[in-house]
């Protein structure tokens, strides 16, 4: 097949070549969905979520398992050089220029740690409330 490394012993195979695309939407979706399921429990109790959180965790380790890694730098100082994307920034960073990331619009893609698509983040003066994730 086009795109794929071929099958190693275990019978696992990992997208390269010309369809990282995919292998970002795949991950960026699979992060999404979790952020929706972590909200929808904290509005509704864990319970009735367990299934999909547990769902979720199986995507991710799919991914892990194929050496993608997904960032989600919210709650984090914002530093130069980091794999960002900043999208707005709300407020003013005062004497200080500290900046904090805010919100996460986007995860930070990585295969093998090389960056397949930047985070894109949304950066405020102030550190964000732990509970607006």
């Amino acid at each position: 097949m086009v795109g794929l490394d071929p099958l190693s012993a275990s019978g696992t195979g990992i997208v390269t070549g010309s369809t990282p695309g995919l292998l970002v939407r795949v991950a960026e979706e699979v992060w999404r969905l979790g952020k929706h399921a972590d909200r929808a429990a904290r509005l509704t109790g864990e319970k009735p979520l367990r299934g999909i959180r547990e769902s979720v965790l199986r995507l991710q380790d799919a991914l892990a398992d194929h050496r993608v890694r997904l960032e989600d730098h919210f709650g984090e100082p914002y530093r130069e050089g980091m794999r960002l994307d900043i999208l707005h920034v709300d407020g003013d960073p005062g004497s200080e220029g500290s900046l904090w990331i805010i919100e996460t619009v986007k995860p930070t893609v990585l295969l093998d740690e090389q960056v397949l698509s930047a985070g894109q983040v949304i950066l405020g003066s102030n550190p964000p409330h732990p509970a607006i994730t």
